[in-house]
């Protein structure tokens, strides 16, 4: 490489974790927004010695006849605060477990280049239509 500007360049290893999350309690509850998703993660790494910059993007979820608004928030092995994939991984992992239970999902979905990981609450539903 070379470059024309006087710059630093830093390189690590390449690893990504993503999650991915409904906007709904449940399949049928309130809806939540992405300012209380933003404020609850922002104090999540506030309360934390292993806290990652995240990238959150919305996405839409699509099974048959339902469908719902949530997010990807993905975290990388970003070279400015470089870690171990385990610590990436266990940082998304606890995340999850805290927007499971603060968001009342029924599952959340972890998933790293070669696993996914599918986090759900024992009294989940099992279909999102009306009981």
């Amino acid at each position: 490489f070379c470059y024309k500007i006087n710059m630093r360049v830093k390189i690590e290893d390449t690893f990504e974790v993503k999650l991915y999350l409904g906007s709904k309690e449940s399949y049928n509850g309130r809806e939540f927004s992405f300012e209380e998703l933003t404020k609850f993660i922002g104090q999540f790494q506030k309360d934390r010695d292993d806290a990652c910059p995240l990238r959150i993007t919305q996405c839409h979820f699509v099974f048959e006849d339902y469908l719902e608004q949530g997010w990807e928030v993905g975290v990388i092995n970003y070279p400015r605060f470089p870690k171990e994939e385990g610590e990436l991984w266990r940082f998304m992992c606890s995340l999850a477990e805290h927007l499971l239970e603060h968001f009342k999902q029924n599952r959340i979905s972890v998933i790293s280049p070669k696993h996914t990981h599918m986090f759900e609450v024992e009294e989940a539903k099992q279909t999102h239509e009306e009981e």
